[in-house]
């Protein structure tokens, strides 16, 4: 079943996930390694969503075109379709549903728990460079 969200740029940016890079063959191998202390959120962001959270499993190499199939802006979806994320969210226009598009196996680097842990807090609000 298909869900479509509409946002707008502010909620757009305000939810885009810049997940963990991983070292699939998208040339994602180049970009340096994230510490894990920058994927876990700050303990205000680091809690349950307290709205409904629709988890979207996918191959771990399908994980970027599926968050740029659902990013409604085709700059930052193009960004997700050069590679090297581990997932990805999509807050829905009222806040009060957030999709999370995750892998549905580890990652080499990181476990369904983290990439799941990283993605929530972005659901409640948290933004990191």
């Amino acid at each position: 079943m298909k869900q479509t969200f509409k946002m707008n740029r502010r909620e757009f940016l305000f939810g885009l996930a810049w997940a963990s890079a991983t070292t699939l063959a998208t040339g994602a191998a180049a970009r340096p390694k994230r510490q894990r202390s920058q994927l876990i959120p700050p303990p205000q962001y680091d809690r349950p969503f307290r709205g409904k959270v629709i988890e979207v499993p996918v191959h771990p190499r399908q994980v970027p075109n599926e968050c740029a199939r659902r990013i409604p802006d085709r700059r930052q979806a193009n960004m997700f379709r050069r590679g090297g994320y581990s997932g990805c969210f999509v807050l829905s226009e009222d806040g009060r549903t957030c999709t999370i598009v995750i892998p549905n196996q580890h990652t080499f680097r990181y476990s369904l728990q983290m990439v799941r842990r990283h993605e929530i807090g972005h659901c409640n609000g948290w933004i990191h460079n």
